[in-house]
């Protein structure tokens, strides 16, 4: 059974907890992690070192100095003799020299080195990162490292701060950041990032760490392949099939998939070979899918079916999908992995040839398809064109006839008027005609007809004046009755 090892949230194993909180990890297995602490403390590091050394020289001259000096400082070769072998270490410095085999160690301030096999006198400024002289290391690690170190064949993890090792066979292997993997012998320290998984083994058993960062102290404890449990895509470019009919052609695809369950995949499938295994599995399927797939079925080839090709080529490429997802989707199940979609980007013809006119013949056809969407647009236009010109037509004849109908009403209404205008004209006429009558009838009405005839008779004699005749006693006679007409010669 697989072990799946996970990072608990806000969570370290009990064992070394500090330092397993420094390195931002949890432990696997039980061997401890071979770590070391700083053996020099930064607020007395000369008095540390002195004291992993054993053998230091204090600043200043002593005693045994100034009596070698006056000794050697006799003669003139003395004096330069003395002058060359004493040396100022400066504040910001250590100094190192050799005696019978021994390093010894040289605060700063002033010191005499004329003393017999003493050679080899060295300086390091204090901040150096790594100091040797002879078998003396003096190993600084940072805050953001650690110091990877073999002490007589056994592996140390020296933790930040500083370290002084005298043994001769101990060797200072070099700093690892501590965002990086380290693997180093038995020690190793492996980040996962999220989406992967790392397949590691212990004793030839699979064991699978998800998203985080461990540590093993362990030589049968083996990292493995990084698995990315993500979305994935395969391309896979120009794979011969065979079409029924004998035809060759090359197919470009694209598959989409993710695993999902890692122990299954572990079991089944060697993880570097998914993707040449899901490819083979692909290229197999989709040999038989074609193996029964005419050419015409996947593109148009005479220009009398082009539409109907073309929902042949749609329907085809669909019953591709379904087929391969079909077929490809149980094998995939057994290795834990989900097939996602399929996707056929190209099909070409095998033979550069035949493909060239194959592609020529689909060039045109291409042509005549946009031709006749052309010609279908344009006659779309022109009858659209059509409809709105009758449309106006329709509506301005409507408008014709109303205006029309208008016009004849009004006419119609204003012989109306007309008659009754008439009508009323004929009855006052009558009416005029009958008061006159009726003042004929009377005396005044006859008195006044007699004169017009008088008028009349007198207008006809060119007669202009009438003159009043008669006296005035004639009684109640009218006055018309004596008007007598005079000729106006």
């Amino acid at each position: 059974m697989l072990k799946v090892h996970e990072m608990p949230p806000g969570k370290e194993q009990a064992k070394d907890s500090s330092v397993l909180k420094y390195l931002q990890c949890i432990q696997i297995g039980e061997t401890a992690l071979p770590y070391v602490e700083p053996n020099v403390q930064p607020e007395k590091e000369i008095q540390d070192i002195e004291n992993c050394i054993h053998n230091s020289k204090s600043s200043g001259l002593s005693c045994c100095d100034i009596t070698t000096m006056t000794a050697t400082g006799i003669t003139l070769v003395g004096c330069f003799y003395l002058c060359k072998n004493t040396v100022l270490i400066n504040s910001n410095q250590y100094g190192f020299i050799v005696n019978s085999g021994q390093v010894v160690f040289l605060k700063p301030g002033w010191h005499y080195v004329g003393y017999p096999f003493m050679t080899n006198l060295v300086r390091y400024n204090i901040d150096s990162e790594y100091i040797k002289v002879n078998n003396l290391q003096i190993i600084r690690v940072r805050q953001d490292e650690i110091g990877i170190g073999i002490n007589n064949t056994e592996l140390e993890v020296l933790l930040p701060g500083t370290h002084v090792r005298t043994s001769g066979a101990y060797v200072f292997k070099g700093r690892k950041k501590l965002n990086e993997n380290i693997l180093e012998g038995p020690l190793k320290i492996k980040t996962v990032r999220t989406g992967t998984v790392c397949i590691c083994y212990n004793n030839g058993v699979a064991e699978i760490l998800k998203e985080g960062r461990y540590a093993v102290n362990s030589n049968t404890f083996t990292i493995g392949e990084t698995l990315d449990i993500t979305q994935q895509n395969l391309k896979f470019s120009k794979h011969k099939v065979l079409l029924e009919g004998g035809i060759n052609m090359l197919v470009t695809g694209l598959l989409t998939y993710q695993v999902q369950d890692v122990a299954r995949l572990v079991k089944n499938v060697e993880i570097k070979s998914l993707n040449r295994f899901l490819e083979d599995v692909m290229k197999a399927d989709l040999t038989k899918v074609f193996s029964t797939i005419h050419l015409e079925q996947i593109s148009s080839t005479t220009y009398s079916e082009l539409k109907k090709n073309d929902e042949k080529v749609a329907e085809t490429r669909i019953m591709i999908y379904k087929s391969i997802m079909d077929m490809i989707k149980p094998q995939a199940d057994q290795w834990g992995v989900k097939i996602i979609n399929f996707q056929l980007e190209s099909t070409q013809l095998a033979d550069q040839k035949y493909s060239t006119d194959y592609e020529a013949a689909s060039l045109q056809i291409a042509k005549s398809k946009a031709e006749l969407k052309a010609q279908e647009a344009q006659n779309q236009i022109l009858k659209q064109k059509a409809e709105t010109q009758a449309e106006i037509a329709q509506i301005k004849a409507e408008t014709e006839k109303t205006v029309q109908l208008t016009i004849a009403k009004a006419d119609a209404d204003t012989l109306i008027m007309k008659a009754e205008a008439a009508a009323q004209a004929i009855i006052k006429e009558g009416e005029a005609k009958a008061a006159a009558a009726d003042m004929m009838r009377s005396p005044y009405g006859q008195d006044l007809a007699l004169l017009g005839e008088k008028t009349k008779i007198a207008a006809g004699l060119k007669i202009h004046t009438l003159v009043m005749g008669g006296t005035g006693n004639a009684g109640p006679k009218p006055m018309i009755d004596n008007l007598v007409p005079v000729l106006d010669l």
